[in-house]
């Protein structure tokens, strides 16, 4: 029967909705065959743009929520008796000013302690807290709340659900796909297709997203199952699509949360900077923080931003204001690189080692920063490695040819970003790496083939290959 729903069919990397947090990258989408046939759009989308090409001739939060790093901002720490009392820390939380709604369900939980779904929400508020702020402590009490829950109530769906999300935040991306396979076989769940989706893309496994993602789309239309929806057309090479996609998800987003709309803007704004359209990515990111006013994924990428730009000073106070709320690793590599192009290299050597210290958060980002700017190669591939034994998406196989190029291994790095570059995806820093690796082989031809097809993707490149990268 048909939906009238666009269609994934089979489509071979963070989340809005129910779990905006999730690990998405983007969206994407051409014009589907048929209203209910997205697996031939995304297919379909992936020969077109392929084929312009040859014509034109042409970056979540990786913490894990049971640790702290040790250089978190004082209101991160681990409040006192955490350990001893874990199981009532959620219970015991004093909620800000404004955390309305996890005061709201601690206050059901005090009215009736046996309200399991009191107990739920209080793991979704906790979780959506996270995602707002970027800190992990809010993770901590999630995983504290969910163990509040009856055991009774254990084998539920929503449980279930639950406690997959959260392994989404620990990266435990083989143990939601798992989880959410079998789950799904038993009952329908759009959000236990969604992560199953979510987890399939972290894995590399696109055929198993575009498949869980379609069960989603079909059982529900919404912000949460368009979004997908987009990033996946982007992914296979329609950015236009991708866009239009996203725009239909806002437009769906009628009772969702302010964080989730403000994730899809962030995912739209990703989408528009990758094009080189700043300005419109710039007003993407301005309805985020509109939404949300001290949302770091949106600081960060506004940092993008401006970097390009050469707004020094506009990128270190938004990343600056990403660092305070979050800390990831990537914020301090992101720093790092602001502060080498404004010409400060002490300081951001600095960054750059204490981002090295705490590798294992993040070995994928320290990993991609090394391979790009040509520092300590042995350590950019040994993370690579590392990344590629549990998730071997193209963003790994990406960090992954950066590294072997960096070691001098230009055969098997040609073979790496090619499989990086294997669905299409219109990423103008995967071609550029393709472009260095063939340089290394001593194919300049090809390598300036490539840098036309950066220019197609992003008119506002400007690189000439060198032997300095």
């Amino acid at each position: 029967m048909s939906t009238g729903l666009p269609r994934f069919g089979h489509l071979a990397q963070r989340a809005p909705g129910l779990y905006p947090g999730a690990c998405h990258y983007g969206r994407l989408c051409l014009a589907a065959r048929s209203p209910n046939d997205i697996r031939g759009a995304c297919r379909t989308s992936n020969q077109v743009v392929f084929a312009v090409s040859l014509i034109i001739c042409f970056v979540l939060s990786s913490c894990k929520l049971h640790r702290l790093v040790e250089d978190k901002s004082a209101d991160e720490k681990a409040p006192h008796g955490w350990v001893a009392d874990h199981s009532n820390a959620a219970l015991k939380y004093k909620p800000k000013p404004e955390e309305s709604q996890i005061a709201a369900v601690l206050a059901a939980i005090a009215k009736d302690p046996t309200d399991n779904k009191a107990h739920f929400a209080l793991v979704e508020a906790f979780l959506g807290r996270k995602r707002e702020t970027g800190q992990v402590i809010y993770g901590m009490y999630a995983e504290a709340a969910l163990e509040g829950v009856a055991e009774e109530s254990k084998h539920t769906v929503r449980y279930r659900e639950l406690v997959a999300m959260l392994y989404m935040e620990q990266h435990r991306f083989q143990e939601v796909f798992d989880t959410m396979r079998r789950l799904v076989a038993e009952e329908a769940s759009v959000t236990g297709y969604l992560l199953m989706g979510d987890a399939s893309l972290e894995l590399g496994l696109y055929d198993e997203a575009l498949d869980a993602y379609q069960h989603a789309v079909n059982l529900k239309a919404d912000l949460r199952t368009y979004d997908r929806v987009g990033y996946l057309r982007w992914l296979y090479g329609d950015s236009e699509g991708a866009i239009s996609m996203m725009d239909e998800a806002l437009g769906l987003g009628t009772g969702a949360s302010a964080e989730s709309i403000a994730w899809v803007c962030v995912d739209r704004a990703k989408i528009f900077l990758s094009r080189g359209q700043d300005r419109l990515a710039i007003q993407s990111l301005e309805v985020a923080l509109s939404k949300v006013s001290d949302y770091p994924p949106a600081f960060r990428l506004r940092a993008r931003v401006h970097l390009r730009a050469k707004a020094w000073d506009l990128a270190l106070a938004d990343i600056d204001a990403a660092l305070k709320r979050g800390n990831l690793v990537d914020d301090l590599l992101l720093k790092a690189e602001i502060l080498t192009s404004k010409g400060e290299k002490a300081h951001a050597t600095e960054l750059v080692t204490r981002a090295i210290e705490r590798k294992d958060e993040d070995p994928r980002a320290v990993s991609l920063y090394l391979g790009r700017m040509g520092n300590h190669p042995k350590l950019a591939l040994s993370l690579a490695e590392k990344e590629l034994q549990g998730r071997k998406n193209i963003w790994s196989y990406h960090a992954y040819a950066l590294a072997l190029y960096r070691n001098g291994h230009h055969e098997p790095a040609l073979e790496a970003v090619d499989r990086a570059l294997s669905l299409g995806t219109p990423d103008a820093s995967l071609w550029l790496s393709k472009a260095y690796v063939l340089k290394g082989l001593g194919r300049t031809a090809e390598a300036e083939d490539c840098l036309a097809k950066v220019t197609a993707i992003d008119s506002t490149s400007n690189i000439v290959l060198d032997s300095g990268r």
